[in-house]
């Protein structure tokens, strides 16, 4: 019965600010980003260990991240190391792929009508049963959204932002591990449908022209709480080739932490690859 799968995901999200943190916390991570012209031919190769700011899973606010060290090398002519790339925010992927934090729209009670949701089974994770509910775009429903828009008349005048109800479809497929006994998201797989990714400017999960993007995100329980664990994300782009990038955090603090110092932060829009230094 969906509206039985619906109340899975329903009362997952309601225990949300029980079973993740609900103060921010700091995460040691490894980071890696690539494109490639095929599967064999890489053009570049990034990588480097961030410290990584969570905020509480009780807001939408966006952490931080600041490099310990990075490195990068051109794969293309290793023996021309300057090379130039157009992909920003990369290095934000522990935030930008945090679905459970993030309210991504597939776990979103007002976009239940844009999705079809089933379950697929059960299977084991640390001896605990866990749901694997499967959901894809509803053709035959849409949901009625509550959105801010930009007035372009207003905001000649007014920089404030009007809310008005916005019809949204459907834009992923995929499916989503629900922990049986906790009601915890532990893992989950989805891709940006066609559809979807007409979208061009779908921030934090992509900008850009896409042809394909798929993603798989992962937690982990540490004490009582559930962490960000780690993240994939593949992206075909329009001219052709591929880009990915991954993260994966390997130390966490779980005491309640302190932002990071303003001079140290990374912004957001900045490429990765412009921060790093070379491969010796």
């Amino acid at each position: 019965d969906e509206f039985a799968v619906e109340n899975i995901i329903r009362e997952a999200v309601e225990r949300i600010p029980v079973n993740y943190p609900d103060y921010p916390t700091t995460v040691l991570g490894f980071y890696r980003e690539s494109r490639a012209e095929d599967s064999l031919s890489f053009i570049y190769l990034a990588e480097g260990v961030l410290n990584i700011y969570k905020t509480s899973y009780k807001n939408d606010n966006e952490g931080m991240v600041s490099l310990v060290q990075g490195r990068k090398i051109n794969l293309r002519d290793p023996l021309d190391t300057p090379f130039y790339s157009n992909f920003p925010s990369g290095h934000m992927a522990a935030h930008r792929f945090d679905f459970v934090k993030n309210r991504i729209d597939f776990i979103r009670e007002d976009f239940f009508r844009a999705y079809r949701y089933w379950l697929e089974g059960k299977t084991w994770h640390n001896e605990r049963p866990v749901y694997i509910i499967g959901f894809e775009p509803s053709d035959e429903r849409q949901a009625h959204v509550e959105t801010e828009e930009d007035d372009s008349l207003l905001d000649i005048f007014n920089p404030f932002k009007a809310k008005r109800k916005k019809v949204i479809a459907g834009r992923m497929r995929g499916r989503l591990y629900i922990e049986q006994d906790s009601y915890a998201f532990l893992r989950a797989e989805f891709e940006i449908t066609p559809r979807g990714l007409k979208k061009i400017n779908d921030y934090p999960l992509y900008a850009g022209n896409w042809e394909a993007n798929s993603y798989v995100v992962n937690y982990r329980k540490l004490g009582d709480k559930w962490y960000f664990s780690d993240a994939v994300r593949e992206g075909a782009y329009g001219g052709g080739g591929t880009y990915s990038n991954e993260v994966k955090v390997t130390e966490i603090d779980p005491a309640r932490a302190q932002p990071l110092p303003y001079l140290e932060r990374l912004r957001r829009g900045d490429a990765f690859t412009q921060m790093t230094g070379e491969y010796d």
